[in-house]
């Protein structure tokens, strides 16, 4: 099958995602629209599985699409794609030539969609997947033990935090908290409120976990159905928890999520290595202030994530539980080394030792 028919036979579907039909002057308009600098990229796969290489399934077209042309699918129908930040406007024509009318789409970069045997992504420029899953750090709200809602870049290492509606979780460390790092966000509003978090942010989307990326209108998120969809830019915040997800709120009521990254959220959902049994979650628990400084000082703009996902990419399945547990090591060993230099640290056991001696002579 050719990248053109593949093309063709995913688009065919393609009224899943919203499609409206545009008259000639609408056409004109959007295609004025859609021009501009830079290309697209476009990833299509055949096979079961969706947007992913394995046995039974090929990836037969990895390129790259100048914005705003007419590419012919050789079989009667055209496209043209262009992106409006992180979110991709394609218009497809029953025409060769991308003349007459069209059904105009627009989606988020990075999605995959699916058909039976057919799926396909389209990335923006600047729009790859990152390694930071992240809430909106401005207008992202946590729910402590107590039921109040506090901005997430205001938790700590140790703070009790509720994972849903009726139980609670404890913070390992928050990312980013102490930098202003910024990254595009998917705006979600949905019918009991609003979110804004990164595109590769993982949900429970109609009762699965999936990335952000992946909602469509009328995707349900828990009871809340997802009404609209859109795209920014701004600083990010991400709390990791011992059970891995957390309710998160920008406006009205909290919604389920993750505080993984799409690529490792459900190995981690379903491992007990590193999170609850590693060093770090014990350390974290044991020196919460001194985790959080250390993360601060130290670790947060070391590229940890994108080595764990080559080794996830790389490695038998078998063999990511030791990879995973290497890492621990090394992060467990620095903090020793942080924490035996640190003043604070030193105060403290000086403190603790005086106090021994004390106690000791006063018996």
């Amino acid at each position: 099958m050719s990248r053109n028919t593949a093309i063709f036979l995913a688009f065919t579907a393609v009224p899943a995602l919203g499609a409206t039909i545009s008259t000639a002057t609408e056409v004109a308009e959007q295609r004025r629209q859609l021009q501009g600098a830079g290309e697209v990229k476009l990833q299509t796969w055949v096979g079961l599985a969706e947007c992913a290489v394995n046995s039974n399934t090929a990836l037969i077209f990895d390129g790259n699409i100048q914005q705003g042309s007419c590419v012919d699918n050789e079989d009667g129908t055209s496209s043209e794609y262009a992106c409006d930040g992180c979110t991709v406007n394609d218009n497809t024509y029953q025409t060769s030539d991308c003349s007459g009318s069209s059904d105009f789409y627009s989606y988020s970069s990075g999605g995959c969609f699916a058909w039976p045997l057919i799926s396909f992504k389209v990335t923006c420029p600047g729009c790859d997947d990152g390694d930071d899953p992240c809430f909106a750090k401005d207008s992202t709200r946590a729910v402590l033990k107590s039921g109040e809602h506090v901005l997430m870049s205001s938790l700590r290492a140790g703070d009790l935090v509720k994972d849903g509606p009726n139980s609670y979780t404890r913070v390992v460390v928050n990312q980013h908290a102490a930098v202003e790092k910024a990254s595009s966000l998917i705006n979600v509003e949905h019918t009991n409120g609003s979110l804004a978090l990164t595109p590769d942010h993982c949900l429970f989307i109609d009762g699965k976990l999936g990335a952000a990326r992946d909602l469509k209108t009328g995707s349900m998120l828990g009871d809340a159905q997802v009404l609209r969809l859109s795209m920014s830019n701004g600083a990010v915040i991400n709390p990791i928890t011992v059970s891995g997800k957390i309710l998160a709120v920008g406006r009205g009521e909290p919604v389920v999520a993750a505080s993984h990254p799409d690529w490792i959220a459900q190995y981690l959902l379903d491992s007990y290595v590193p999170l609850p049994f590693s060093l770090s979650n014990l350390i974290s628990y044991l020196f919460p202030a001194t985790t959080q400084d250390y993360y601060d000082e130290h670790l947060e703009n070391i590229p940890v994530a994108p080595q764990l996902k080559q080794w996830k990419a790389d490695l038998p399945s078998a063999a990511i539980p030791a990879a995973v547990v290497v890492v621990d090591v090394a992060i467990s060993v620095g903090f020793v080394a942080y924490a035996l230099s640190s003043p604070k640290v030193a105060i403290g056991l000086a403190t603790v030792f005086v106090g021994k001696k004390l106690a000791r002579k006063a018996f």
